[in-house]
């Protein structure tokens, strides 16, 4: 049997849109002397692309075309009438507001003029002049085009005002029945446009028809049903709203309870659980419509149409619930029904007690931005938000630091981000649609308009990035943490700072003296001057080819390449925090910070315990509680060779213990040399030669600190050519780079063994 033509097609009748502010007024007052006040505006534009999301209508995209109103502005003109908010407001009822006086399309779309009748309230007047109404009509589409593929360009791609693949209706003719000032909803206020009110007029009418909206909430009253063959009357007024079918798919049963099980076998004990499994039903057709805009696989066509009956099933049960609630509301019932004020836009995630705020996507910055009160607020939910996102995180670097560590190395981060900025490189690295991306961009693959639209705001837009593309977080090591405890030791035993600015400024000081006063002596100047010592984080970079097989083979591509960005960042990192200079592009390494601070061994090419000890009585006391040894694996064998017995007490531990230096998460300094901690540096000197820097002695957890911008970018090179044939060698490439530096921040805590 042939497919009806209005199957899947939304609604047409009984539908309602607004304009809500914009580059002009939607609505203005125009005054003359000794006349009555003219409200004149558009309540309709042509040529817009809207999205229209109802649980009446259904989603998909809409426009007008031009002329779409000639017919009805001439065969309808004297019944079209002129209310505020639809005739449902409380005090003016559905008293008309004015005669229309003009009433006609121009190059923008359906403009009016209406002279106010005497005696309408000041306070309608006065908002009206102020423009904290919008302008919206109430009309049913007489003739349509109606695409439930959406138009792609010659490449296939989706265009920019669709890129969700919607489905796509252009109107063509519509009749109108009312036009006027309507409030903003609570949804529409933080944003200009064209919205549909079909959902808050509709449910509106059920309010007026008790029994009705008892029925749609399964407390239909115990009345005799109308024989079948005589159908129950309906007429604009008093149709109950009909959910918009869907292609080829059958309306399910009605539930009678709130906690029946939908299609998936669940049950849902609270409306936010509805809300939330609606989203996903969502993004879930959402996602498997743009990954085949043609005919799709058998299994994932079952796929799509199984979630499609849900999604159906479950709006039913959503309406039911809202129906029920507003019954409670409306009666002030005693129950446990929860009562919103805001039935249409339902969120899945509470972010704290606190602050009663509810997102439904956390991954939607627009929704957080719409939804908070001031910018520090967005910061909160922000963060709130991230928090959430890392709950459920796989850490793929633990290898290098455990499950624990990184998910208290996150929390911190995100709890001290007071700008917000890493929680919004967290939450649009981290999002499904990014990390699908990522991988197709490492693959060489197209990605769907969704996830191209992702890909260009997170690598320009939404982080503090230059270019490129910004590292799935936790694949990134500037966020991550990576420290192993042995050949690089210098992030698990200094102070490391994540900053998102480009310059970091520190407090530093010598320390104030304290003195003894006498009674009513006035204070002594005890301390010095508070220093600030600056750092700028500079670029560092890597490059890593791979085949353009291993791109379509490797599954989880991304993760190995994140090993790499670790060891290769490991590897500059040890040499630089060792000997940099300090210096132009290179951060200050600690013998080069602390040249000043020195301790000649007592004999050429020989190191003896003397030598320990009088190193060690060389830091100044202030320094000792927070000492790390810093050495070679060379110099830490040199050391126990001086102590074959134990006698010189230069491990507090018998020398058969050893040196912890494993490769995994976070190795301890578990060996201790005249009780500091050993860290091993594979920077350090492997030699006692004369004037080399054997060894450190000093505070690193304060005074040598290692600064981060969080962000490690990515930028794809599609091919590679051997440079001598200028042929391509099948290989891709990935050009990756982050910025940081390191300072110490006071030479006189740390002591180096130079030898003599």
């Amino acid at each position: 049997m042939a497919e009806p033509e209005s199957a899947g097609r939304p609604p047409r009748d009984d539908l309602v849109r607004a304009i809500f502010g914009g580059d002009e007024p939607a609505i203005e007052v125009r005054e003359a002397d000794g006349e009555r006040p003219v409200m004149a505006g558009h309540f309709a534009v042509f040529d817009e692309w809207t999205e229209i999301n109802s649980v009446y209508e259904g989603q998909f995209m809409e426009r007008i075309a031009p002329g779409a109103f000639a017919k009805t502005f001439e065969a309808d003109r004297g019944s079209i009438r002129v209310t505020f908010n639809h005739g449902k407001d409380p005090s003016l009822g559905d008293k008309v507001l004015g005669t229309i006086s003009e009433l006609g399309e121009d190059n923008r779309g359906a403009h009016y003029a209406v002279p106010l009748f005497d005696g309408i309230d000041p306070l309608l007047i006065s908002g009206l002049r102020a423009g904290a109404y919008g302008s919206s009509f109430r009309f049913r589409v007489t003739r349509e085009d109606f695409k439930k593929q959406p138009t792609r360009d010659g490449a296939g791609q989706l265009p920019a005002w669709n890129p969700k693949g919607l489905p796509e209706r252009t109107i063509r003719q519509a009749q109108v029945m009312e036009f006027g000032p309507v409030t903003f909803p609570a949804y529409a206020a933080a944003t200009a446009g064209i919205r549909s009110l079909t959902d808050q007029y509709q449910f509106g009418r059920l309010m007026e028809h008790p029994d009705l909206l008892r029925a749609l909430a399964g407390q239909a009253p115990e009345t005799e049903a109308l024989p079948p063959e005589e159908p129950v009357p309906t007429s604009p007024e008093t149709a109950a709203p009909v959910l918009p079918e869907e292609p080829s798919r059958q309306t399910p049963p009605e539930k009678s309870k709130e906690t029946a099980p939908v299609a998936d076998n669940t049950f849902y004990r609270t409306r936010e659980e509805m809300y939330a499994r609606e989203h996903e039903l969502q993004a879930n057709l959402s996602s498997l419509a743009n990954e085949y805009p043609g005919t799709m696989p058998a299994d994932r066509q079952a796929e799509f149409d199984t979630q499609s009956d849900q999604l159906r099933d479950l709006r039913a049960q959503i309406v039911a619930a809202e129906a029920r609630a507003e019954i409670v509301k409306q009666a002030d019932l005693k129950g446990e029904v929860e009562v919103t004020t805001r039935p249409w836009t339902p969120p899945a995630v509470r972010q704290n007690k606190q602050d009663d705020v509810l997102i439904r996507d956390m991954y939607d910055f627009g929704e957080i931005r719409a939804k908070s009160r001031n910018p520090e607020h967005e910061n909160e939910l922000l963060r709130s938000s991230a928090l959430r996102a890392i709950d459920g995180a796989e850490l793929v670097h633990t290898k290098y630091a455990t499950r624990t560590e990184c998910g208290d190395a996150l929390n911190d981060l995100i709890r001290g981000d007071v700008d917000g900025d890493i929680s919004r490189r967290i939450l649009s690295t981290g999002s499904p649609t990014y990390r699908r991306f990522f991988n197709k961009m490492l693959a060489g693959q197209p990605g769907t308009a969704e996830e191209l639209r992702y890909g260009a705001m997170t690598g320009l837009g939404a982080t503090t990035t230059t270019g490129g593309y910004a590292t799935v977080y936790e694949l990134d090591p500037t966020i991550m943490p990576t420290s192993n405890g042995a050949v690089n030791p210098y992030r698990a035993i200094s102070r490391v700072i994540k900053t998102t600015a480009n310059e970091w400024r520190g407090v530093t000081s010598a320390g104030t003296v304290a003195t003894m006063v006498g009674e009513a002596s006035s204070a002594i100047e005890g301390g010095p001057v508070l220093a600030q010592p600056a750092a700028i984080v500079q670029k560092a970079q890597g490059f890593v080819t791979y085949s353009i097989e291993a791109g379509e083979d490797i599954a989880n591509l991304d993760s190995q390449l994140g090993e790499m960005f670790v060891d290769a960042k490991d590897l500059l990192e040890a040499q630089k925090f060792t000997t940099g200079a300090g210096t132009t592009v290179f951060p200050q390494g600690i013998v080069i910070g602390a040249a000043a601070s020195t301790t000649s061994s007592a004999t050429t090419t020989v190191l003896a315990a003397a030598d320990l000890y009088a190193l060690e009585a060389a830091l100044p006391a202030r320094f000792r509680p927070n000492a790390v040894w810093l050495m070679n694996r060379y110099v830490t064998n040199k050391v126990r060779a001086i102590d074959t017995a134990g006698g010189a007490q230069l491990y507090t531990e018998n020398i058969r213990v050893g040196l912890g230096n494993s490769t995994g998460p976070s190795t301890p300094l578990a060996y201790q040399l005249l009780g500091y901690p050993v860290a091993e540096c594979s920077e350090m000197v492997a030699s006692l030669a004369q004037n080399g820097l054997i060894m450190v002695l000093g505070d690193f957890s304060r005074y040598f600190v290692i600064i981060d911008k969080v962000g490690l970018n990515v930028e794809p090179v599609p091919l590679m050519f051997d440079a001598t044939t200028s042929y391509p060698t099948g290989q891709r490439g990935l050009y990756f780079y982050w910025r940081y530096t390191s300072k110490v921040l006071s030479a006189s805590a740390f002591q180096i063994l130079k030898g003599a």
